[in-house]
């Protein structure tokens, strides 16, 4: 064997060695691309979910409809597809048959959690707590399934062990009930003293606060743990009267 066939040789048992992690490179970079891009969608629907509710002059129903709205549409059989979806249901406009849920299943959750301070609430007392104040907490759609998690039957997709749907008593809220009301509760007592000193209409203080749950799948899916779970929170005051 001469020296340009050793070379070659020695060439080929580089780029075999080299290749696999080259490719892992690129699959990284992909993945990383996709996951912040998606990542900004769920940003940016929870972010428009919220301006809508900091209105209040709509329901629960309606601003969870116009966050998914704002994660917009993907192709999928000819037609745009939901990219957020919290039901089983396929897009309206496209026929009845065309998603197999297995393909296309529910991929986000959505809760909405209302916390109302009263007309002369006064942060100052030590028995203000999370249950003397308005909460409720509104829940839609689905999160992925905790390792070590044991799920209620009735909790499951069909066909799915990876999601689940998000239970009806908010339990998956990530909210600190407590420190929202530590956080929010001096700027209140405030908005109340100042319009007491206007002579201005009492008000009820009302902070909304919309969580959104995506379920990320990575393209080396199978490969390592999946999904991902992408989570965006935001709270807004809405001090209609």
């Amino acid at each position: 064997m001469d020296r340009k066939e050793k070379e070659r040789g020695q060439s080929l048992i580089e780029i075999a060695i080299i290749l696999p992690i080259l490719l892992l490179l690129l699959l990284g970079v992909a993945e990383v691309g996709i996951g912040l891009r998606n990542y900004l969608v769920v940003v940016n629907a929870n972010r428009e979910g919220a301006r809508f509710a900091a209105n209040g002059r709509f329901d629960d129903d309606a601003t969870m409809e116009i966050l998914l709205d704002a994660g917009g549409t993907i192709p999928f059989g000819g037609y745009g597809v939901p990219f957020l979806r919290t039901t089983l249901t396929p897009d309206p406009a496209s026929p009845a048959d065309l998603l197999d849920v297995n393909e296309m299943p529910p991929n986000a959750g959505i809760i909405i959690t209302h916390v109302e301070f009263p007309k002369n609430y006064d942060h100052s007392a030590a028995h203000q707590n999370a249950v003397m104040l308005g909460v409720t907490q509104v829940v839609t759609g689905v999160t992925a399934v905790q390792d070590g998690e044991v799920v209620e039957p009735e909790a499951q997709i069909v066909g799915r062990d990876d999601i689940r749907w998000l239970y009806d008593d908010a339990r998956d809220s990530r909210v600190d009930l407590i420190e929202v009301i530590n956080r929010h509760g001096p700027s209140t007592r405030d908005i109340v003293q100042l319009r007491q000193s206007k002579n201005q209409a009492e008000m009820t203080n009302h902070i909304i606060i919309i969580e959104t749950f995506y379920m990320h799948n990575p393209l080396g899916e199978g490969l390592v743990p999946s999904p991902w779970v992408m989570y965006a929170q935001m709270e807004v005051r809405d001090a209609s009267e």
